[in-house]
């Protein structure tokens, strides 16, 4: 990277960090590697540059210049959160069709398999521009930075499966509105919503039919929801699985637990607290990402051990 907000391309030209410049890259061929880039953002919604390259392999450094390319080329599109005095890591998705055309032509994915409605909001909502100084700005921003601990989190799972040898298969993976559903608490009568960040299925080889599988729902706090609205979630969760409709929405038996990552630990205590005051049972496990440098397979190890 150049100073200045300016990047040099492998032709050494300098051109704006921010402001696409096609012409600088026209002459520059997409390949396997391009479209392998795309594949992973199309999969993970929002990705910051050091999971993506974690993702893609082969060389970083050439894995940076495509990531250049197809954005001056308006293929996939970027963010950079507000840093004091220079410009934070970038942060790529998908705001153009075009891209997930490309996947199609050259076999990547099928059709039903590509979110093109989030495309399409991706566009409307314009994250490139939250610097912007408005309200919407702010909003967007949390947004974002909910959607990429989610992406972290995701990031965590697939990778240390990748490094256990076949032991563990990271076999479904499942966000965003597809997972919206509601559930009358038993209770009061009241209609909960049920809005789980994600829901996946690890799968263990090795083990005997019928034990080679858990399910877990997953909750990203980033501290933004007081402890009773998190105990109105609670309370969705366990109805959602006591009245059977994990069965009904996602053709499963048994969901191993609810994941809940929060930023600390005094946080992560607090709300386990109020989950005790929902149900008796271990279904909710807690976990503390405060530390930025905490290792991503140390979380994964305890999740599978618990599992």
């Amino acid at each position: 990277m150049a100073e200045n907000n300016e990047e040099i391309l492998p032709t050494q030209k300098r051109i704006s960090k921010f402001i696409r410049q096609p012409k600088a890259v026209a002459d520059r061929r997409l390949t396997a590697r391009s479209f392998e880039v795309i594949a992973a953002i199309a999969r993970y919604r929002f990705l910051p540059t050091s999971l993506l390259v974690g993702l893609v392999e082969g060389n970083e450094d050439v894995t940076h210049r495509h990531l250049q390319q197809l954005f001056h080329k308006g293929f996939i599109n970027r963010f950079a959160f507000p840093k004091l005095g220079s410009v934070g890591e970038f942060n790529y998705y998908l705001d153009n069709t075009a891209a997930l055309d490309l996947l199609l032509e050259n076999g990547l994915a099928q059709k039903t398999d590509l979110d093109w409605q989030l495309v399409r909001r991706n566009k409307e909502k314009a994250y490139c521009d939250i610097h912007s100084d408005s309200e919407e700005s702010a909003g967007r921003l949390l947004f974002l930075q909910h959607e990429l601990m989610i992406s972290r989190f995701h990031f965590m799972l697939e990778l240390g499966c990748k490094q256990s040898d076949g032991k563990v298969v990271l076999a479904a993976w499942k966000q965003g509105p597809e997972l919206h559903h509601s559930v009358v608490d038993s209770e009061t009568g009241e209609l909960l919503p049920h809005r789980p960040d994600a829901f996946f299925t690890l799968h263990f080889p090795h083990d005997s039919d019928g034990k080679n599988r858990a399910n877990f729902f997953y909750e990203a706090d980033r501290k933004t929801t007081s402890v009773p609205k998190m105990f109105a979630k609670f309370r969705a969760h366990v109805e959602f699985i006591c009245q059977g409709k994990h069965q009904e929405h996602h053709g499963i038996r048994r969901i191993r637990a609810v994941i809940v990552e929060t930023l600390d630990t005094k946080w992560a205590e607090e709300l386990q607290r109020a989950a005790e005051g929902v149900c008796s049972t271990p279904l909710f496990w807690f976990i503390a990402s405060a530390a930025e440098n905490e290792r991503y397979d140390a979380r994964f190890a305890s999740i599978v051990e618990r599992a």
